[in-house]
């Protein structure tokens, strides 16, 4: 037990981060588990928050991410060549000019 007042309020503040640390470990196991193909910017998507919250080191959140990645990766080289996309040709954009019309004298 703290005995000073600054050891004992340190003490209730690191209990309810403790609270929420494992609230949201809890939450990042539950979507790590349900990991699919389809879902996997959702996943990425709570590793980073998780990362940022210093629940997971850095490293091993792109590691993380690389084995998922890997893991549920479904094209094949012949999937990806046929899904190139062709480059969009950059067109001017040219003011409109006033037309101004004539009219008869």
């Amino acid at each position: 037990m703290p005995i000073k007042h600054a050891g004992k309020k340190a003490q209730r503040a690191s209990k309810t981060n403790r609270v929420a640390n494992e609230k949201q470990k809890e939450s990042l196991k539950a979507i790590l588990k349900k990991a699919t193909a389809a879902n996997l910017n959702i996943v990425f998507k709570a590793i980073d928050k998780a990362t940022k919250k210093h629940l997971l080191h850095p490293n091993k959140a792109n590691r993380m991410k690389s084995q998922f990645s890997k893991k549920f990766a479904t094209s094949t080289p012949a999937k990806v060549a046929k899904q190139t996309v062709k480059p969009v040709k950059a067109t001017k954009k040219v003011a409109k000019s006033k037309s101004v019309k004539k009219t008869k004298k």
